[in-house]
């Protein structure tokens, strides 16, 4: 399917490949930029497998994403807004002898002092109009590698395989070919979700132009204003994004909307129905997928049906791609009864074989059963759903205290690990909430009783992302206990302002 790259380039030179910050850049822009990469990294790395890519919302950035893809070369973007302590163990944990950045106006003096070595400038790239080059590698070969929220505190990194990369994209063509020369995709997504590689990916295939969110505006507001200004044609959000819009909805009429997909999130019906009236012309469609299968791997299209089919008010995930097997099993691991609700399994062409230099977290959760027909290795993801007897599945909770905040898996360990680890903090917990906004909020607890929070949140931002920030840390001197001994989590959500 990367072929398909090499083929937009040449035969869309002069429609419009990018929107950024107000400016377009044509796919003739986009090839010899790529171009100019190539020739001035990649020339030069003989040895390398991959690179970091610091994540800027700028064409150069881009240019250096497709770069590696078109030149066999596995990617590690690199999120500068996020803690330095972070960033360090993606580096570490990716063995990155290189990264290329556009431009070091947004890394801290702290990582630059860090990683100044490794850091290859390229904002001012020389357009090189010589042609870019195309290397056929083995599928085998990595495509890029993305990190995920980990409970020890240590991100985990998902290598996604050229082959785990081409499976995903054949199989989102062919189940939605609406897509493109002509159309215009809202690229939402920070460069470190994978949700943003088929927000720029899928259009440039199809030939159609991908308008991207400055890192700096209120993303949600920007969004809708650039819907309407540039009448977008197609859009993969989650469902966050759009809560957040509620508020506006009788004011918001986007006839331009062909297609919107929800991804990232348990999507509410109720949400479905009132957004709808909003993207009059458009088809939704509700897509799941964990980072661990490559992007998504399953579509429920919600048009067309006289009653859309939700479990406690949540929309069907539909029906598996193609190319990936599910199996739903019990704590035991064995397959449940059909109708039962249990673990979902995942394995098939689309699902990465391990994490990067984690065999212990590995032995948990890739595990090797019997599919029907012979013995599969399948990701478990710790989500509890079920299959009704057409063949859909249903989204039925978390084994364990990983919630999705903004469309972002995160594991509320990873928190309370940070959060004991600031002086005087003995014991943590993080209790995920809906909040009035109709979002998921967290909110911390921390023991023995301390006079000052504000510490404690400054320590936090050094070392978690802002999205998994608490909103609000409350200090105790015990926790209540239940009968059993345990933590009384209902006793501390009344506390809850």
């Amino acid at each position: 399917m990367l072929e398909k790259l090499h083929f937009s380039l040449h035969s869309y030179a002069r429609e419009p490949a990018f929107f950024i910050d107000g400016k377009v850049y044509t796919y003739q822009d986009l090839d010899y930029l790529i171009t100019a990469v190539q020739q001035t990294i990649f020339t030069n790395l003989h040895t390398t497998e991959r690179i970091g890519i610091i994540a800027n919302d700028d064409i150069e950035t881009y240019a250096g994403l497709l770069a590696c893809l078109l030149s066999g070369i596995a990617f590690v973007p690199i999120e500068p807004g996020h803690p330095v302590e972070r960033n360090s163990s993606i580096i570490g944990q990716s063995e990155l002898k290189y990264i290329f950045c556009s431009s070091v106006d947004l890394l801290s003096p702290d990582f630059l002092k860090e990683h100044q070595s490794r850091i290859m400038v390229c904002k001012d790239l020389e357009p090189s109009n010589r042609g870019h080059i195309f290397n056929r590698v083995s599928q085998e070969k990595l495509a890029y590698i993305l990190f995920t929220s980990g409970t020890t505190g240590v991100p985990k990194g998902v290598p996604i395989s050229r082959k785990n990369l081409d499976c995903f994209l054949r199989s989102a063509v062919e189940h939605d070919n609406s897509i493109g020369k002509g159309d215009r995709f809202l690229q939402l997504f920070d460069l470190t979700f994978d949700l943003s590689i088929y927000s720029y990916l899928i259009p440039l295939l199809a030939g159609s132009c991908v308008y991207t969110i400055p890192k700096s505006v209120v993303k949600y507001t920007f969004a809708i204003r650039l819907l309407q200004e540039q009448q977008l044609t197609h859009a993969l959000s989650v469902p966050s994004l759009i809560q957040f819009l509620r508020p506006y909805f009788k004011e918001i009429n986007l006839p331009s909307v062909k297609e919107w997909l929800f991804c990232g999130e348990a999507l509410q019906d109720k949400l479905v129905s009132e957004w709808q009236k909003c993207i009059p012309n458009a088809r939704i469609i509700n897509v799941y997928g964990p980072t661990e299968a490559t992007i998504f791997c399953t579509a429920y299209p919600c048009e067309g049906r006289a009653q859309l089919k939700a479990h406690n008010g949540i929309i069907s995930i539909g029906k598996p791609f193609k190319e990936v097997d599910f199996i739903i099993i019990d704590e035991n691991c064995i397959k449940v009864p059909d109708g039962s609700i249990g673990e979902l399994c995942i394995a098939g062409s689309q699902t990465t074989t391990g994490y990067i230099r984690n065999d212990e977290k590995n032995r948990t959760t890739f595990l090797s059963l019997d599919s029907g027909n012979d013995q599969k290795v399948y990701y478990r993801t710790g989500d509890l759903v079920f299959q009704d007897q057409e063949g859909d599945y249903f989204f039925a909770g978390r084994i364990d205290s990983q919630v999705k905040i903004q469309g972002y898996r995160v594991e509320l360990g990873e928190i309370e690990n940070h959060a004991v680890a600031f002086h005087g903090v003995d014991e943590a917990v993080v209790l995920p909430l809906n909040t009035k906004e109709g979002v998921i909020g967290l909110f911390l607890f921390v023991k023995p009783g301390m006079p000052d929070n504000k510490n404690l949140m400054s320590f936090l931002k050094t070392r978690i992302p802002e999205y998994m920030l608490p909103k609000a840390i409350y200090s105790l001197n015990s926790f209540p206990l239940n009968v059993n001994g345990k933590i009384d989590r209902n006793a501390l959500k009344e506390m809850i302002d």
